[in-house]
């Protein structure tokens, strides 16, 4: 893959991402890429320090309209007209997401305290619990496939159970979010309704009945503070997460489960080692992450980035698949080793770096130690259920997600 013409969306990407991102992290740290749906230039950052400088840089902006000249349609005028969505709803997609500065660290702040990791860690047995009964679903059957019957709904039910969402809507939520990233406009314009006005109406429940949840608190601080967090603001917010909190947890957890099937020394050692979990779970995520490409950043002036000038209004992407295949960061980074030493921190980018760190990094990593513990320790009989060459990954850019992962347990 030529690193002067480099396409996003070659196959080869999919297939072997370290690999293909090696080549170009190697000759062109920093290179112009062709990105579906952009119409401006994009620069893809791929070395380990690069990729965190960037993400760290107050001159990189996720919302292009901060940029002198460039105060066009934005990326929600854009999704509103595409999908014919109605107008009313538009509001509700001025999120966290592309916010920047100020007020995208007034509303991190709000929202924080349910996500650290001693929140977290508090509902480690009620994670367990959850995955326990997705489990008993599934005990008997000849074959699953791993992403649809264990890891989609583990994820999903483990966001939602923390955001607040009630249990009974769990699976309406699991349609939404699915039909939602089909992105069929027939799909779009009844999901997105839907979700927008259960969420509005979940808010009012927990104004009157709150409990211990993420919502019931978020409602409790604006309500001290003032209204720092308007209602609309709540409703972006719990949106935004329960989408993040789907797809990614799910996809990295076959990720890890295939890679550990591909790599049965270190399949063994967890097995033996019970105690390597944490690690285990820092390993794969760097070498498994599904997140692949963070959204694109805009240049509010000129900036050099491994020595090449990028101007302003143009635009830089971080490749946190390369940059955690680094060999300057991490010795041999293709070879899985579950003892490897990255120091403090996550050691890793696979959630990113700087101000939009993902929110749910700790819910994660806690969710994919269940699944370590339940799933790949115990089940000494999985397996694949079809030859690995049988698998395939959506071709998507800036995912790394498996259609599917039959496996026998």
């Amino acid at each position: 893959m030529p690193a002067e013409n480099f396409d996003i969306m070659d196959p080869a990407l999919v297939e072997d991402a370290f690999g293909q991102y090696g080549r170009l992290r190697e000759e062109q740290p920093l290179t112009p890429i062709v990105y579906p749906g952009v119409d401006t230039t994009i620069w893809l950052v791929t070395r380990y320090e690069d990729v965190k400088a960037v993400l760290n840089d107050p001159r990189l902006v996720r919302d292009r309209r901060s940029v002198p000249g460039m105060e066009g349609p934005s990326i929600t005028d854009r999704m509103i007209e595409a999908y014919g969505l109605p107008e009313e709803y538009r509001d509700y997609f001025e999120g966290m997401v592309i916010m920047d500065g100020k007020n995208h660290a007034r509303l991190r702040t709000l929202v924080t305290p349910s996500f650290t990791v001693r929140r977290v860690n508090e509902r480690r047995e009620r994670v367990g619990w959850i995955l326990d009964q997705i489990l008993d679903g599934v005990a008997g059957k000849e074959q699953i496939d791993l992403i649809e019957d264990v890891a989609f709904p583990l994820a999903g039910n483990v966001v939602c159970d923390l955001i607040g969402v009630d249990e009974q809507d769990w699976p309406r939520f699991h349609r939404w979010i699915h039909d939602f990233n089909v992105g069929d406009p027939a799909l779009l314009v009844t999901c997105v309704p839907e979700m927008i006005e259960y969420t509005k109406a979940l808010i009012e429940r927990r104004r009157s009945a709150p409990g211990d949840d993420m919502i019931s608190r978020m409602i409790q601080t604006s309500d001290e503070d003032g209204g720092r967090l308007t209602d609309t603001e709540m409703v972006n917010m719990v949106l935004l997460l329960l989408h993040a909190g789907h797809n990614p947890t799910a996809h990295f957890v076959a990720n890890a489960v295939l890679a550990f099937l591909d790599n049965p020394d270190q399949l063994e050692l967890l097995r033996s080692k019970p105690e390597l979990v944490q690690g285990a779970v820092r390993e794969m995520l760097r070498l498994g992450g599904s997140v692949h490409l963070v959204a694109p950043m805009y240049a509010t002036e000129d900036v050099e980035i491994a020595g090449v000038r990028v101007r302003q209004g143009e635009a830089v992407m971080a490749a946190l698949a390369a940059a955690n295949g680094d060999p300057r960061r991490f010795p041999e980074p293709v070879r899985i080793d579950l003892t490897r030493q990255m120091g403090p921190g996550d050691g890793h980018v696979a959630f990113g770096h700087g101000p939009h760190y993902c929110l749910g990094a700790a819910l994660a990593k806690l969710t994919g130690e269940a699944v370590f513990e339940r799933l790949i320790i115990k089940e000494k009989g999985l397996t694949l259920a079809v030859p690995r060459e049988a698998l395939e990954r959506q071709q998507m850019p800036g995912a790394y997600q498996l259609k599917s992962l039959p496996v026998r347990l």
